[in-house]
């Protein structure tokens, strides 16, 4: 019974810990994308 208990600890941890990655992912991409679009932008306005 512990070590389902402790499974399940280590499951929520883990969980939370590739949530927290997938929400920084986001703002890593949302960051690189509109990075992206700035230099296409001034690319064309050459």
């Amino acid at each position: 019974m512990m070590a389902l208990h402790r499974h399940g600890m280590l499951w929520n941890f883990l969980l939370g810990f590739l949530r927290n990655l997938i929400e920084c992912d986001r703002l890593i991409m949302k960051r690189i994308l509109s990075f992206l679009t700035a230099t296409m932008n001034s690319d064309n306005k050459r």
